[in-house]
Order: C-alpha cells, then structure tokens, then sequence
C-alpha cells in the first residue's frame, strides 16, 4: 500500500524513481524541513512556502492542505524530477552543488538558472550531496518519510488520512529523531569592519516550549556580539566568533527577532553558520553574509528649520531662517513655491537663483544655502501669511526631503501713547487797544494725567484771575527757561498746568485769561503731555467801524470780523464799541446774526431782551462797553454771517455797525502711536508707527527721524520723500494716505535698538504734534522648530534577478532629526522597475497591505515602520 512506503527509504538512482513510476500516474514527493537559500527563500511567507506546509517548486494540478497533487507527463520519474516538478515537506535534505554552469533547478521551478553562491540548501540530519541534476542524472532523497501517491487517493475521502501521514501521525519513530525546526534568513546584508545586526524570524526556530541551544559561528577574524536577556544563557565573549544562547524554542526566537540584540563584525562576504541543537537532535544552516558599502546613502535635509517666517502681508518681505541648517552632498536644489503671493531673490557667490516668481530655486552647497536663508536681502516674498513649500533636491533629483514653511505677521506691542489733542482757532480778530480774552472751546485739550499748557508769551502780556492758583486744579508759571518734552530748546512762555478736565474749564471761562492785543502777530500754544502738541493762533486787530444816520454826538463801531468755532458757544469780544458824548441816561444796543444764536450770558448791570435773531442790551454807555469787552456775549451757529448792531439816539439819529462772524477753526494733528516697536536688528524692517498713528485736518507732513547712522527709507514710490537724508524720512499727504502707506510697511528701518522721533506739522507749519517711539531688537523666531524628518539607507541592496528577495534595512532608516512628533507617517516605496510586496504587515502594528505594485504605501510610527523595515517582509521581485 502507499503507506508502507512511508520511513526511511532513499532512493539512490534513477532506475528505483522508474520502477516506482511503473505503478504511478501522479507523484508527490513530500518531506519535511526548512529551506534555506541566499537568494530564493529568506524567511516566513516567501514566494509560495507555507510553515508547515508544501514548499512547492513547480507546477501543481491542485493543492489540498499538506500537500500538492503533481502531474507527471513525462515517461521517466526521474526526468520528470529533472524537468517538471518537486515538493518538499518538513524534514528532508537537498542540496544543489555549485557547478562550472551555476547552480540550477529543474525545469517549471520558479527560476530556471539560481543565482545562489552556494545554490539551494536545505538543512537537515542527514545531509546528503547531490550531483547537478542535468549534469550526472542522480537524484538522492534522505527523508524520515516519502509518500507518493495516486490520483484517487485525494477523492477517495482520506484526506484526513494522509494529511495525518504527512503530517507524521502515527509515525513516533520519526517525531522523536527528526531534527529542530529552522526558519531562517537565506542571507544577511552586512557592513564590512561595522557591527551589523543579526536578526531572525520570530518562529526561527519554532513556538514549541522545548529547550534548545543556538549556536552561531562566523569566519576567521569575525566576531559577535549579544545583548544578555533574562531566560536566555549566553555563552562565549563579545570578541568570539562563535556564541551559543541557550533558553526556550519561542524565547529564543523572540530574542533573536528584536534588532540590536545580536551584531555580527566581520571582514567581508563570508558566511554565518547556524545549529540548532535539541536533545540529541541538530539541524545546521549556512546563512550567507553579502557585504554592503560602509557608507550609508542620505539624501538631503532640513536638519533644523525655524517654526515660522514673519512677514508683513502684501508687501514686499524678507524672509530670514534664523537658525536653519541644511546637510546634504554635492550641489543641492531649495525649490521654495508659493500657492499664493510671489517670491524673488538674487543671486551671490556660491548661490544661484533661478526659476519663477511662484516656483523659485536656490542652487548651491548646503552650507552656502544655510548662510544664504540665514541673512536678509536674498530672498523676498510679497503676498498673505498663508504658507511656502520647500523642497530640497541632490544633484541626482533621487533624493529629495520637503517640508511646509507657516508665515505669520508678528504681533507689535499693543500698549499705546498719545501726543494729546489739542483744538485752537486759527485766527481771532480783536479791536486794538484793549485786554481781549483769551476763550477757548470747553473741549479744546485732551490728554490723560496732568497737562501743561504753554503761552508762548511773558506774564506782562498776559492777564489772569486768581494770581498763581487761579482755579481748583490749576497752577500758573512764567519765566525764561521752558522747553518741551525731550527738547531741549528754550523759550519764553507760561504755563498752566492741570488735568485737562480743569484746563478745559478754565480757558473756556470767559474772562479767565486774557492777552494785550497791541500787538499783530501769532500767539503760540503748545500742549505738554507724554510728548508735545504745538499749535498757533493768528491774532488779527481791525480797526473799528461804524455809521452815523442823523445828528449824533457819538459813534458805534465793530470790529470787521470776530472768530467763531462753529457750531460751538463762541464768546464774542468787542472792545469799546461805543464813543463820543453821551448824555447820561439809558440806551438800548440791538445786536442781530441772520443765522444761529446770540446769548447775553451774565448781563446783571444790564437790562436783556430778546429781538427775531438777537437781543437788545438797555444800560448805560458805560456798562454797554463793559459788557461787549468781557465775552459774556456769545454765538452759537456756523458762522460766515453778519453781526449787526445799532442804537437809536433820541427821534431822529441812529449808530450802526456790521462785523463778519468767521469761522476760523483748525484742528490740531495728533499723534497716537505705539510706544516700543520691534525691528530685527540688521534688516529692514517696516516701522508702522502703531494702527492709525495720524489725525489731522487736510495736508500734514510728516517727519521721521532715527539716530544718526542708521537707515531709514521710504521703499515705495506712492508717496515721495523730500529729504536726502540716510536716517530721516519726510511724506505729504492727508491723515488717512499716511495712515496707510506706514501700515504697508513702506517705511523701513535698518539698525540697532533705538529710537525714533515723529514730527506731524499742519500745511501752514504752525500746528504740530511730537511722539518717540523706543525701536526695540528682537530675533522673531520661534522656539520651537519644524519636525524634520531623515533618511539613511544603505547605497545598494542584494537582490537576484526576477526571484523575490526579501529588503532588509536594520537599524533606523527613517529618523527624527529635529523637533517632537507624534502618531502615524506614510512612507511611500517606489521601484522604476519590477514590484514590490508587503507581506505580513498586520504582525508589525501597521495598517494589513498586502499589496504588490510598483509602489507601496506603508502607514504607522516611525518605530513601526522602521521595525517592519528590518523585519525582512519587504520583497522585491525584478531585475534590480
């Protein structure tokens, strides 16, 4: 029957294969054991090999589990062997010599010609050498069992049976003597004179809780070394050639599984010896070593990068990488793109620029690179604070590393300080000869803290109430010696000092203060808070005038114009309006303004009465002047109107005048501006004053001014500068276009800390206000740095053409230069020619693949990834 076939039995030639064929139509030849080749099989899941199933070589009918019902066309059994077909199960031993024409398999195997140094080895008790098949025509078997069977065996319904057999059921003689299993590598990638890793499948050596000893042995002048592990005993030195480690079947294979725990230092291409021993049993294989280059091939890096650029949207910006360092051989390619905005750059030494505005590249060495992004002036971008890509490329464009650039807008100081505001008219027009008041509006100072206000004029042209302390909150001083805030030019003045709550209601009390008008000219006012607002009032004195009808003895005259804030309660100061001989006695002064208001405030000398658009003031001709001299008459309106007067003497005479109520108002510029503003020391970086640093009214110029040696300039021609000064700037222009071109960062300052100092004068340069801002140096960089990621790999990998060699990349390929990242990374694979495997990913913690192509995709930590790297279940299949 075929089982008693089963034993030991060796078939030596090729007649005792034909006498068997005689009764056979199909064959199986099955046996157990491991194969080992440097080239075919590497380990577990290779081509079409199964752990504890048929290694199939050729071409099967069908396969049921243990094994393969083969056809057989051929007339000689040993012929077929040699042309067509062989299967192998557990325990057996083959070996293909090396011959002058390379070791070969039979025909229909999976490669015709084995590129194998040492050919096809399969390791077992009992190994037997066999003669090249095509060369002699021999065919030695040594098996513990060999079963060959017929077709109807498999359709008879003893599947279960002879799975049984096959499996060794019922068959004691042979489990107790059949050798330890063995899974191992067909060969190990090494690096020549450097510890290389030797690493194992898993099941190396089986999951049984048996106790076995590994013996590994090098070549002369090798020597390894092992990382002791609890349950594991280790004999041997670091510098032997030869180590045993002793412990249990799955321990053992675990240990051995882990990368860095055994290395292996040797000379060149040599070979590692494996014995498994097991109780009296052993199983040996020869793993050959395949030399790689000592150097690893890394392509180019981002090695530190800053964790963003700072820009000032939508105008032009200079990108500097504070910090960064490149690495890479030979000349490199930066490609720096933007989705939106565009970039430009120039060329130096040892850098080249070229490509587009959207697509920019830099060529150079790594460190010419580094140097070039780390100064400013080489590479500017001009668009919104999105983000760049950054590509960098070997010379071979292979190796390439990329990475994403954020742009940002730094954040300036939000703290501001403001000059203050202060509201003057521009022009009052008086009668000479007389103490006219000086009444400003109740709101014409603004400003926190204590105020000083400074007349520009002595105490002898100036009259006040109430000496020194002249009301609640305020304090008068006069002298020779003022200057203004961080000025230090001199003049004559005095001052008022309060809050400007108090200031407010002082000069906007009627009769407060009040000026010699003997003289023409402007009365200069400045506004001392945290900085200087200066300002100026034209004082005008008209002659009065006036007309008689009738005969008349007296005569009433008006200035020809008075000064009016519009809409606003204006006093109206009218000095000795009215002259000549009077008799004593009552008269009535009728005072009219086709539009707005008049109001006789504080009239207790006098009798008031209201008229259509005025009042009539009855008293004497005494108190009449009095009372147009102290301001208590006011007008509220928009002014640009007449202010008529007249008085009727007796029956038949009658005085009247005319004044033209003008509105004369200027508003005083201002300046509110940020107090510390950050430059990047060395660069030219946008000063923006603060958000709407200017107001003012029509025209201002204005004026800015940095320390002596410094540069300061306007980078954009939309407004002129009128000085030719390297550290001062001068612009025209209304509040809102100068408000403006600052915050597009059009003016730019180049320097060290500092300060600087902004002048903002009316169009006439009689208004004026003064801010300092403090220039401070700053890096803007921010602590933290981009991950970046690097790759190292070996300059070649062995592999056998159009066979599936098992990639081994130990160590770690893929690492974290700089920076902190966490979770999942997709390493992409690609090959220009042939196909690539991913076999067993689910057994390494990354998403299951399987997939073969072209390219792969592998999903999982670095850790993950860098294990399944050096696990061997990475296969490439093609010519290489």
């Amino acid at each position: 029957s075929l089982s008693s076939l089963l034993g030991d039995i060796a078939l030596l030639a090729s007649n005792a294969l034909d006498a068997l064929q005689s009764d056979l139509g199909e064959v199986s030849v099955v046996a157990a054991g491991v194969i080992s080749s440097g080239r075919l099989f590497t380990g577990r899941q290779r081509t079409e090999y199964r752990s504890g199933g048929a290694l199939r070589l050729g071409e099967g009918v069908d396969f049921v589990e243990g094994a393969a019902r083969v056809h057989v066309p051929a007339a000689s059994l040993a012929t077929a062997l040699q042309t067509n077909t062989l299967i192998l199960h557990s325990d057996s031993t083959l070996s293909l010599p090396v011959s002058a024409a390379g070791a070969s398999l039979p025909r229909g195997a999976v490669s015709t010609t084995l590129g194998a140094r040492d050919g096809i080895v399969v390791s077992a008790e009992g190994l037997t050498q066999i003669d090249a098949l095509q060369a002699a025509g021999t065919l030695t078997i040594v098996t513990p069992r060999l079963m060959s069977v017929v077709p109807g065996v498999f359709t008879a319904g003893r599947e279960p049976e002879i799975i049984d057999q096959l499996d060794g059921a019922d068959q004691t003689a042979s489990q107790t003597s059949s050798s330890p299993p063995l899974n191992l590598p067909g060969s190990l990638v090494v690096s020549p004179g450097i510890p290389s890793e030797v690493v194992f499948p898993p099941d190396a050596f089986g999951a049984g809780t048996n106790t076995i000893t590994v013996t590994l042995t090098g070549e002369a002048g090798s020597s390894l070394q092992a990382q002791p592990l609890s349950g594991i005993a280790i004999t041997g030195s670091n510098e032997s050639m030869s180590r045993s480690f002793t412990g249990k079947a799955f321990a053992l294979g675990q240990y051995f599984s882990a990368p860095g725990r055994v290395t292996y230092i040797v000379a060149g291409d040599q070979a590692l010896t494996v014995q498994v021993k097991s109780g009296e049993a052993t199983s040996t294989a020869r793993i050959p070593l395949f030399g790689a280059p000592d150097s690893q091939v890394a392509g180019p890096a981002f090695v530190q990068l800053p964790g963003r650029l700072f820009i000032t949207p939508d105008r032009a910006s200079q990108l500097v990488f504070t910090g960064v360092e490149l690495s890479g051989s030979g000349e490199l390619t930066l490609l720096v793109t933007a989705a939106a905005g565009t970039l430009s750059a120039s060329s130096v030494e040892g850098v080249a620029a070229g490509g587009t505005a959207t697509g920019l590249t830099l060529t150079g060495q790594a460190a010419a690179l580094a140097s070039y992004l780390a100064q400013p002036g080489g590479l500017r971008y001009m668009g919104a604070a999105t983000s760049l890509g950054l590509r960098l490329t070997d010379s071979t464009g292979a190796l390439k590393a990329e990475t994403v650039m954020p742009l940002a807008v730094p954040t300036q100081p939000t703290s501001t300080v403001s000059s203050g505001a202060m509201v003057l008219p521009a022009e009052i027009h008086t009668t000479p000869g007389v103490w006219a008041p000086l009444v400003l509006s109740n709101a014409a100072f603004s400003g926190a803290g204590t105020l000083s206000v400074d007349v520009f004029a002595p105490a002898a042209r100036l009259q006040w109430s109430g000496g020194n302390t002249p009301a609640a909150g305020i304090t008068v001083t006069s002298g020779q010696s003022f200057t203004k805030t961080a000025d230090t030019t001199v003049y004559t003045a005095t001052r008022f000092s309060g809050t400007a709550e108090a200031l407010n209601a002082f000069f906007s009390t009627a009769g407060a203060v009040r000026y010699d008008t003997g003289f023409d000219g402007e009365l200069r006012i400045a506004l001392l808070g945290t900085m200087p607002v200066t300002g100026s009032i034209l004082i005008t004195t008209l002659a009065a005038e006036g007309s008689v009808s009738g005969p008349a003895t007296m005569a009433l005259r008006l200035p020809q114009a008075l000064t009016i804030t519009p809409n606003t309660s204006s006093p109206l100061v009218i000095g000795a309006a009215l002259s000549g001989d009077a008799a004593e006695g009552t008269y009535a002064l009728t005072l009219t303004a086709a539009t707005g208001t008049l109001t006789a405030n504080s009239a207790s000398s006098l009798t008031v009465s209201t008229v259509t658009q005025g009042v009539r003031l009855s008293g004497t001709i005494t108190a009449l002047n009095a009372y147009l001299g102290s301001g208590h008459l006011t007008y509220q309106g928009a002014g640009n109107v007449a202010l008529s007067a007249s008085l009727t003497l007796g029956a038949k005479a009658l005085l009247s005048a005319s004044s033209q109520l003008v509105a004369a108002i200027a508003a005083q510029p201002a300046l509110t501006v940020a107090q510390t503003q950050y430059v990047v020391p060395g660069t030219a970086s946008p000063v923006t004053l603060g958000a709407e640093p200017l107001a003012g009214v029509g025209q201002l110029t204005l004026l800015l001014e940095a320390a002596s040696g410094s540069v300061l300039e306007a980078v954009d021609g939309g407004l002129t500068d009128s000085l030719a000064d390297a550290h001062r700037v001068q612009l025209v222009g209304s509040a809102a276009t100068l408000n403006a071109y600052l915050a597009s960062g059009f003016v730019r300052y180049t320097g060290s800390a500092g300060s600087l100092k902004a002048t903002l004068t009316s169009t006439d340069g009689k208004r004026s206000a003064e801010a300092s801002v403090a220039l401070t140096g700053v890096t803007l960089t921010e602590t933290s740095q981009l991950p970046v990621l690097g790759l190292s790999l070996p300059q070649s990998l062995a592999t056998t053409p159009a066979l599936a060699s098992a990639l081994v990349l130990l160590g770690s390929p893929l690492q974290l230069v700089s920076g902190t990242v966490s979770g999942a990374y997709t390493l992409s694979l690609a090959v220009g020619a042939g196909s690539l495997t991913a076999r067993d990913t689910a057994l390494d913690s990354l998403p299951s693949s399987d997939a073969s192509g072209a390219t792969l995709a592998l999903t999982g930590t670095l850790t993950e990834l860098n294990s399944y790297l050096g696990s061997g279940h990475l296969i490439y299949t093609g010519s290489g």
